[in-house]
């Protein structure tokens, strides 16, 4: 009879992880937590949906069921990557200890993720991030347009505040606000590369202490998200 094999997990979100930045990242933290799980021999770690989050800040309340959380992107990384300067990563405000202030650390990083993004695109060496675009077409397209509305519309609910062409995707609406608002598009999906690249490393690199990670799908997306 073959033998049975029992594994002892650990449920942690990442946003939890301790952090200077005021939400628990994909740096430092997240692979000091992968270590100590493995010198526990601990073989799972359960996260919950990495989605972004709307009202509430739920990730079970999700802006997207395909897009990351950049809200969890290590700034720490990104200046590692020489995206940003240490100035950027060394002097924030004094987060409060014990939960996330949304609100407090979407005014802080945002920019910053911003400027990293621009940062990237600046360098020129885009090859590995256009073949992700087009192999997340599917859906990285609308996420992108999305978003940059949802800033344009002061994060308004798109069915009822948002132009009517818009909420019936007429084509040639679509086609005008993609023309207009191609910067910021293309920023967001720079973000959404970053968090590709920041959590296929962190994964790589749990699998690698023999920590399998065990999530949530997005099954509860937010009424009005992109999807």
């Amino acid at each position: 009879m073959a033998k049975k094999i029992r594994y002892s997990g650990v449920l942690l979100h990442p946003t939890s992880l301790p952090s200077a930045h005021g939400i628990g990242d994909f740096g430092e933290e997240a692979y000091r937590f992968v270590d100590l799980l493995g010198e526990a021999a601990v073989g799972l770690w359960q996260i919950l949906p990495l989605s972004p989050v709307g009202y509430g800040s739920s990730p079970y309340a999700a802006l997207s069921a395909f897009a990351g959380n950049e809200l969890l992107l290590s700034l720490n990384l990104l200046n590692d990557a020489e995206l940003l300067s240490l100035t950027d990563v060394l002097i924030h405000p004094n987060f409060k200890a014990g939960y996330v202030d949304y609100n407090a650390v979407k005014a802080y990083k945002m920019p910053l993720l911003f400027k990293a993004a621009q940062n990237f695109l600046a360098q020129g060496d885009l090859a590995e991030f256009t073949q992700f675009c087009e192999s997340k077409r599917g859906w990285l397209d609308d996420y992108a347009l999305y978003r940059t509305l949802c800033s344009h519309y002061q994060d308004t609910r798109w069915y009822s505040h948002w132009e009517q062409g818009l909420t019936v995707r007429d084509e040639a609406t679509l086609a005008k606000w993609r023309k207009v608002k191609k910067g910021e598009i293309e920023r967001w999906k720079v973000l959404q590369f970053f968090f590709y690249k920041q959590w296929k490393a962190l994964k790589e690199y749990a699998n690698h202490k023999g920590v399998a990670i065990v999530g949530d799908l997005s099954i509860f997306v937010s009424g009005d998200s992109v999807d």
